[in-house]
C-alpha cells in the first residue's frame, strides 16, 4: 500500500467519526425517559465519562461517553455571560 492510500483511508476512517460537541451545563434530550418521566438531563462533567443530572428528579448518574453520545436525540447549548454563541 502506498503512502497516499494510507492518508486516504485514514482521512474516510476519521470523517466517520461522530464527535458530539457537548459541554459542562448543556441539557441533552435521550431517546429514553427516566422512570420519573423526564427526558432531559443536564450535564456537569465531561470527559470519558459523562456525569448527567436528570431535570426532573435530580438523580445523578455517570455513563460512558459513548452510550451517552448514542442515546442522545438533542442537544440544547446554554450560553453564559461571558461567552459568545458559536
Amino acid at each position: 500500500m502506498r503512502q497516499g492510500d494510507a492518508q486516504e483511508a485514514l482521512v474516510n476512517v476519521c470523517e466517520r467519526v461522530l464527535v458530539m460537541d457537548i459541554k459542562v451545563g448543556d441539557i441533552l434530550q435521550l431517546k429514553k425517559q427516566h422512570p420519573c418521566g423526564s427526558k432531559e438531563w443536564e450535564v456537569l462533567r465531561v470527559g470519558a465519562d459523562f456525569r448527567l443530572k436528570c431535570m426532573g428528579c435530580g438523580h445523578q448518574i455517570m455513563i460512558p461517553r459513548r452510550q451517552a453520545e448514542k442515546n442522545v436525540k438533542n442537544v440544547r447549548h446554554i450560553t453564559r455571560p461571558g461567552q459568545g454563541a458559536d
